[in-house]
């Protein structure tokens, strides 16, 4: 194994590339489960998820999957500002 040591990054060989990571492995996985018409909300007080983070994923997941599963949703801050919201509501539309 060759390292090479640069002022800020250090090379490194013969890493193997761990695997792919598999759609429905993550703890968003229920999202896929929705099927048009459905929603739900989220809010501050829940432990395992944040509005910010559930509004994010929804947006990255339709923009990565809305070519293939034709997956669509629409998000909205019911508490709470856009930057920093307390609730939000996410719908699948298609």
């Amino acid at each position: 194994m060759s390292n090479t040591n640069t002022n800020v990054i250090r090379i490194e060989s013969h890493i193997p590339i761990p695997a792919p990571r598999v759609l429905g492995s993550s703890k968003y996985s229920f999202m896929k489960e929705m099927k048009v018409g459905d929603s739900f909300e989220i809010d501050s007080s829940n432990t395992d998820f944040s509005p910010a983070s559930v509004r994010s994923y929804a947006y990255n997941f339709q923009a990565k999957m809305s070519h293939k599963l034709n997956y669509k949703f629409v998000v909205r801050v019911t508490r709470g500002t856009g930057k920093k919201p307390k609730a939000i509501r996410v719908w699948r539309t298609a």
